[in-house]
């Protein structure tokens, strides 16, 4: 690699599926009747039939603060029947 394909590269995205130097792997996955062909794409992302999109994680997450940080009024209230701690 010289430095005008990475000039060129700049400001495009990366080729997908390109390898580095040709080999045996490279030759048996172009081989679509080669017999170790499917067990090297079987569920495998990279070389596997269609392209898939990465599951998303949906997290939820919700806080509110405390109601004797907000109404310092209830403290009085509130200690008639629970016992605060005196911080």
């Amino acid at each position: 690699m010289d430095m005008n394909q990475v000039v060129e590269a700049e400001g495009r995205p990366p080729r997908m599926r390109r390898t580095l130097v040709p080999g045996f792997l490279d030759e048996v996955i172009a081989q679509r009747n080669h017999p170790a062909r499917q067990h090297l794409v079987w569920k495998n992302w990279y070389f596997g039939r269609t392209l898939r999109k990465p599951n998303r994680i949906v997290q939820v997450f919700q806080s509110v603060n405390s109601p004797l940080a907000l109404y310092r009024e209830i403290y009085d209230e509130v200690s008639k029947y629970v016992y605060l701690p005196k911080e």
